[in-house]
């Protein structure tokens, strides 16, 4: 059996004073009934057994001010409850705590704004702050690869590289680290989309010279040569280097 505090004065209190008995009734139930965070499940068939006479849409009119309605009308929200059970809440009190939790846990911290402990807040507020610069650092690194977009597509012929800049972008800025190293970490990514390409890339889908043989491109010099079906998947002749072949 839980043990709570209760609002002497509320007697005193006007808009309380107005009611009609059944819904002082029905207030003094539904603070009895709430969990420890003030959030009351909306049953109003059990409370009309108790309260008697009610009528539900009076109800909401009448104490629309004193609770706040979520999870689709499942639920209440009364906003007084943890101002008057507790005060000001603070995370090393474990029971405190365990209402933080449920706060956070259906997005009524907002709501209950002012009554959480400013050390708590202040942690929340630090951790803001280091996501946005981290953010920032990313943008600033996309930023740098952006300019340098002419190279890298004469790097890699073969790959659409602004589509994957842009799927790059979409990935660091959701999940993705911070890279010492971004624009060789980027090329990487490149570099393995041109694997991919490669390997998808048929002797049909390569541009031929007039003799029928085979155009690549050396990724070292960029020179543009021409080899036979089995030369285009060998090094280049000019560098020894990887030949990227030149799609039609």
């Amino acid at each position: 059996m839980s043990k709570r505090l209760t609002d002497t004065n509320k007697w005193k209190k006007k808009w309380f004073r107005n009611l009609d008995n059944d819904y002082k009734v029905f207030w003094i139930y539904i603070l009895d009934n709430c969990d420890h965070a003030g959030i009351w499940e909306v049953d109003f068939e059990m409370a009309e057994w108790f309260c008697k006479t009610i009528d539900e849409g009076r109800i909401r009119n009448v104490f629309e001010k004193q609770y706040y309605e979520f999870d689709n009308g499942k639920r209440w929200f009364l906003k007084d409850f943890i101002d008057f059970q507790y005060g000001t809440l603070n995370e090393k009190n474990r029971v405190h705590l365990s209402v933080i939790n449920i706060l956070k846990k259906n997005n009524l911290i907002n709501v209950n704004k002012g009554l959480i402990s400013p050390l708590l807040g202040s942690k929340e507020k630090a951790k803001d702050m280091e996501e946005d610069k981290e953010k920032d650092k990313k943008v600033d690194q996309i930023k740098k690869i952006k300019k340098e977009l002419p190279l890298l597509i004469a790097e890699f012929p073969n790959v659409d590289v602004a589509f994957e800049l842009q799927k790059w972008q979409d990935w660091m800025l959701a999940n993705g680290k911070i890279y010492k190293r971004y624009k060789p970490a980027f090329k990487n990514w490149c570099r393995s989309k041109y694997v991919d390409e490669k390997k998808k890339m048929s002797l049909d889908n390569i541009k031929t010279d007039t003799t029928g043989f085979y155009m690549g491109r050396c990724i070292k010099c960029k020179k543009v040569a021409s080899y036979d079906k089995w030369g285009i998947s060998q090094d280049s002749r000019c560098c020894k280097a990887e030949i990227c072949p030149v799609s039609k």
